[in-house]
C-alpha cells in the first residue's frame, strides 16, 4: 500500500502564503490486483485513480452503463435539453443544461447573469424546459442546488424537496427537488 503522508518535494518559486499554488500536481495511481471473474478464473486487473481520465475509457463506461440500464429497465430515450437566453447581440445571459430520460426532466445546471437576477428569468427558463419535457412525454422534473436563493426560486415554480445532503459543501446542504409536470397528473 502506498504511503501518501510523506512530503512531496516540489521546486516552486518562493511566494507569499496567500498566493494560489502555481501548479497542482496531477495524481495518477495504479494498483495491480488479481480477482476472480464470473467464470471463476483468476484475472489480473489494474485499478487506476486519476484526475485526468482517458476520454475513451469514460466513453466506454458511459456506453456500457447505458446498455446495462436499458436492458434492466428499458430504453432511456435520453436526449439533451438546453434553454439559452441571449441579448440582442447574441451574448448568453442565462441558460439551462440538462436532459430527459425515462420520463424525467433532469436539470443539471441553471445559471442567470447578475443583470437578469430577480426578474423571474429562472422561472421562465424552467417553464420552457418543462414544456419541452412534457412534449417529449416526461411526467416529472428533478433539480438540485446548494444555494438558498435558488431553492426559493425552484419552490416558487412548484418544486418540492425530497432529499437533502448535509454539508455538501461544508456549511450548506445540497437539496434535491422534484415536480410533477401538469400533463402527468392524470397519467400516473
Amino acid at each position: 500500500m502506498k504511503n501518501f503522508s510523506r512530503p512531496v518535494e516540489m521546486n516552486l518559486p518562493m511566494r507569499s502564503t496567500f498566493s494560489p499554488p502555481l501548479a497542482v500536481p496531477r495524481r495518477k495511481d495504479r494498483t495491480l490486483e488479481t480477482v476472480l471473474n464470473k467464470d471463476g478464473m483468476a484475472v489480473s486487473v489494474t485499478i487506476e485513480v486519476t484526475e485526468t481520465p482517458d476520454k475513451a475509457a469514460l466513453a466506454r463506461v458511459e456506453t456500457e452503463l447505458a446498455a446495462f440500464n436499458d436492458a434492466d429497465v428499458g430504453p432511456s430515450e435520453k436526449a439533451a435539453l438546453a434553454i439559452i437566453v441571449r441579448d440582442e447581440n447574441g451574448a448568453v445571459l442565462a441558460g439551462i443544461s440538462g436532459y430527459t430520460a425515462w420520463g424525467w426532466l433532469y436539470i443539471q445546471k441553471l445559471w442567470v447573469d447578475d443583470s437578469l437576477r430577480g426578474q423571474g428569468m429562472a422561472g421562465r427558463m424552467l417553464a420552457a424546459a418543462e414544456e419541452e419535457a412534457e412534449r417529449r412525454g416526461c411526467h416529472s422534473a428533478l433539480i438540485d442546488t446548494f444555494n438558498p436563493s435558488a431553492e426559493k426560486a425552484y419552490t416558487r415554480q412548484g418544486y418540492v424537496e425530497f432529499g437533502r445532503l448535509e454539508n455538501f459543501p461544508i456549511g450548506r446542504s445540497r437539496i434535491f427537488l422534484q415536480k410533477r409536470l401538469p400533463s402527468s397528473h392524470t397519467k400516473i
